[in-house]
């Protein structure tokens, strides 16, 4: 019996390294450069919605970095692509969520210049399907 327990622990763990490892490997992200060769630019995360593809990243472009969307159709082609660069800030968005009225509600942090040195913010913008800007909000974090 003592032998069949380890037996049996041992295959559980050559299965739990052989998944792990798994895991860590396809962690492993990549990077696709859709604009010019004056930008860095990556794309974060995607979603479909309304048969098209929406891609979101980070852009920094001549020293201004901020948050970008793509709008792509099923075939690939970029149909559209908004950049939300602001003066003295960087924002970076992390989800994108489909809202009941048929927009998109972005989530993210912005990062902006204050007379202290910088505020990093709490950031909501909701967008058409259009990528036309609703609204925008960011709150401040409470400090812990």
């Amino acid at each position: 019996m003592k032998q069949l327990k380890q037996a049996f622990i041992q295959t559980i763990t050559i299965i739990a390294l052989v998944m792990l490892t798994q895991f860590l490997y396809a962690q492993h992200s990549f990077e696709l450069i859709l604009g010019d060769n004056n930008s860095d630019e990556w794309i974060d995360g995607s979603i479909e919605y309304q048969d098209y593809y929406y891609t979101y990243g980070f852009r920094n472009h001549s020293g201004v970095a901020s948050s970008y969307i793509n709008r792509i159709s099923s075939e690939g082609e970029v149909l559209q692509s908004e950049w939300y660069a602001k003066v003295d800030t960087v924002n970076y968005l992390s989800f994108i969520l489909k809202k009941g009225n048929g927009n998109l509600l972005c989530i993210g942090n912005i990062v902006r210049a204050v007379s202290e040195g910088s505020s990093n913010d709490v950031y909501f913008r909701e967008i058409t399907p259009d990528l036309e800007l609703v609204q925008e909000v960011y709150d401040s974090l409470p400090a812990t």
